[in-house]
Protein backbone atom coordinates (compact mmCIF):
# COMPACT_ATOMS: atom_id res chain seq x y z
CA UNK A 1 0.00 0.00 0.00
CA UNK A 2 1.49 3.44 -1.27
CA UNK A 3 0.75 6.67 1.01
CA UNK A 4 1.87 9.77 0.70
CA UNK A 5 2.85 12.31 3.80
CA UNK A 6 2.78 15.83 3.23
CA UNK A 7 4.10 17.77 6.06
CA UNK A 8 3.33 21.86 5.52
CA UNK A 9 4.08 22.98 9.16
CA UNK A 10 6.39 24.53 11.24
CA UNK A 11 5.36 22.55 14.66
CA UNK A 12 6.64 22.58 18.27
CA UNK A 13 9.25 20.04 19.08
CA UNK A 14 7.09 18.20 20.58
CA UNK A 15 4.42 17.99 18.35
CA UNK A 16 7.04 17.18 15.72
CA UNK A 17 8.42 14.21 17.75
CA UNK A 18 4.40 12.86 18.14
CA UNK A 19 3.90 13.15 13.75
CA UNK A 20 6.99 11.27 13.44
CA UNK A 21 7.18 8.89 15.39
CA UNK A 22 3.67 8.17 13.91
CA UNK A 23 4.87 7.79 10.24
CA UNK A 24 7.75 6.36 11.60
CA UNK A 25 5.39 3.87 13.19
CA UNK A 26 3.47 3.55 9.50
CA UNK A 27 6.84 2.85 7.86
CA UNK A 28 7.70 0.12 10.62
CA UNK A 29 4.33 -1.93 8.92
CA UNK A 30 6.09 -1.97 5.38
CA UNK A 31 3.62 1.00 4.40
CA UNK A 32 5.43 2.50 1.60
CA UNK A 33 5.41 6.03 2.38
CA UNK A 34 6.82 9.13 0.13
CA UNK A 35 7.07 12.80 2.20
CA UNK A 36 6.33 15.87 0.81
CA UNK A 37 7.62 18.93 2.69
CA UNK A 38 5.41 22.31 1.52
CA UNK A 39 5.12 25.94 3.05
CA UNK A 40 6.40 26.04 6.19
CA UNK A 41 7.14 22.38 6.76
CA UNK A 42 10.15 23.14 4.19
CA UNK A 43 12.26 24.47 7.59
CA UNK A 44 11.97 21.14 9.20
CA UNK A 45 14.55 19.26 6.63
CA UNK A 46 17.24 21.44 8.06
CA UNK A 47 16.45 22.41 11.10
CA UNK A 48 14.47 19.30 12.90
CA UNK A 49 16.37 16.69 14.19
CA UNK A 50 13.88 14.22 13.27
CA UNK A 51 13.05 15.03 9.92
CA UNK A 52 16.39 15.47 9.17
CA UNK A 53 17.44 12.06 10.53
CA UNK A 54 14.68 10.21 7.87
CA UNK A 55 18.11 8.84 5.58
CA UNK A 56 18.88 7.24 8.61
CA UNK A 57 15.62 4.95 8.03
CA UNK A 58 16.26 4.12 4.52
CA UNK A 59 13.53 6.56 3.10
CA UNK A 60 14.64 7.90 -0.03
CA UNK A 61 11.06 9.35 -1.32
CA UNK A 62 11.89 13.08 0.22
CA UNK A 63 10.58 15.93 -1.61
CA UNK A 64 10.09 19.30 -1.51
CA UNK A 65 7.02 21.07 -3.44
CA UNK A 66 8.51 23.99 -4.92
CA UNK A 67 5.21 26.56 -6.24
CA UNK A 68 7.85 28.57 -7.89
CA UNK A 69 11.45 29.42 -8.06
CA UNK A 70 11.80 30.47 -4.21
CA UNK A 71 15.58 30.77 -3.31
CA UNK A 72 14.89 29.62 0.42
CA UNK A 73 13.11 26.52 -1.38
CA UNK A 74 16.03 25.46 -3.06
CA UNK A 75 18.40 26.08 -0.43
CA UNK A 76 16.64 23.91 1.53
CA UNK A 77 16.34 21.36 -0.80
CA UNK A 78 20.17 21.70 -1.69
CA UNK A 79 20.97 21.50 2.48
CA UNK A 80 18.53 18.25 2.89
CA UNK A 81 19.81 16.21 -0.71
CA UNK A 82 16.46 15.89 -1.42
CA UNK A 83 14.42 16.64 -5.33
CA UNK A 84 11.92 19.21 -5.65
CA UNK A 85 8.40 18.34 -7.27
CA UNK A 86 6.18 20.68 -9.14
CA UNK A 87 2.18 21.10 -8.75
CA UNK A 88 1.90 18.38 -11.68
CA UNK A 89 4.14 16.10 -9.89
CA UNK A 90 2.46 16.32 -7.09
CA UNK A 91 -0.79 15.92 -8.37
CA UNK A 92 0.84 12.41 -9.75
CA UNK A 93 2.34 11.21 -6.49
CA UNK A 94 -1.56 12.03 -4.68
CA UNK A 95 -2.96 9.81 -7.85
CA UNK A 96 -0.66 7.12 -7.64
CA UNK A 97 -1.05 7.03 -3.66
CA UNK A 98 -3.59 4.84 -1.99
CA UNK A 99 -3.84 6.94 1.29
CA UNK A 100 -3.01 10.63 2.32
CA UNK A 101 -1.71 11.36 5.76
Amino acid sequence: MKALAIISQNKSDKENRWYFDKLMSAVAFDLDITFVFKDNGIQQLSENKYWMSLSLYGIDKVFIFQESTRIETKEHAERANNKTVDAAQLQALIAESDMLL
